[in-house]
């Protein structure tokens, strides 16, 4: 389902990132449980070297907590919130506790 919330992640910038920190959004999958991940952190991300001068964009990354279980695999995911919709936004994990695991999503 695509709406006027629908986020162009072409678009997304660190500023309208961070304007979405704390947050919380569901992963929608219809063949498995929703699952609800709040948005941590919008950070700066290290710029790649080898990138050339001159390119526009400055990359960062979003930092996403959910639960332990059940744990979402490396891969292109549906989030939305009552405001916005984040339509195949790429998630890795990055990390586990006994409480929550985290993921991360870099935008270059």
């Amino acid at each position: 389902m695509t709406d006027d919330h629908d986020q162009d992640f072409a678009q997304l910038t660190l500023d309208a990132a961070r304007a979405l920190v704390g947050q919380d959004f569901v992963r929608l999958d219809d063949s498995g449980p929703n699952i609800v991940l709040r948005l941590e952190a919008a950070e700066p991300a290290q710029r790649d070297p080898a990138a050339a001068p001159g390119e526009s964009g400055r990359p960062f990354s979003l930092l996403f907590r959910g639960p332990v279980h059940p744990e979402l695999t490396q891969g292109m995911h549906d989030l939305e919130n009552p405001g916005q919709s984040m339509r195949g936004i790429f998630l890795v994990p990055v990390g586990r506790d006994g409480e929550s695991s985290s993921y991360e999503a870099i935008f270059s």
